[in-house]
């Protein structure tokens, strides 16, 4: 999995694929992972309520950052709204059918490469 900070894109690729099995644009929070590699620590693909209050499906976390954990989920009612500015948090939102392909495409230890 590649994560671009700057384009709000993730692009998911087959290993030795030479093109993404799939893309999609993403809303970062405001705390973002820094530049670097990681792996796929945790998986919950039940409904949990996010650290900003918003329930939340199919996480995927991959980091820490700044003392909040950083991954990917997707709001159960589908929003993608910018979460508000003061709240710490390192959610990464994506649609609810990118949220479940990204589940599904992931496993632990899987790689996520965050690109500027």
């Amino acid at each position: 999995m590649v994560y671009s900070l700057g384009q709000r894109r993730v692009w998911l690729v087959d290993s030795g694929a030479k093109t993404a099995a799939m893309t999609f644009t993403v809303q970062p929070s405001a705390v973002s992972p820094l530049v670097g590699s990681y792996r796929v620590y945790k998986q919950l693909p039940d409904p949990y309520t996010g650290s900003d209050g918003t329930l939340v499906q199919d996480g995927v976390l991959f980091t820490a950052h700044e003392g909040a954990t950083v991954g990917f989920s997707a709001a159960v009612d589908g929003s993608m709204a910018s979460p508000p500015p003061d709240k710490h948090t390192g959610g990464i939102r994506e649609s609810v059918a990118d949220g479940k392909a990204l589940l599904i495409f992931t496993t632990m230890d899987t790689p996520v490469v965050v690109v500027p």
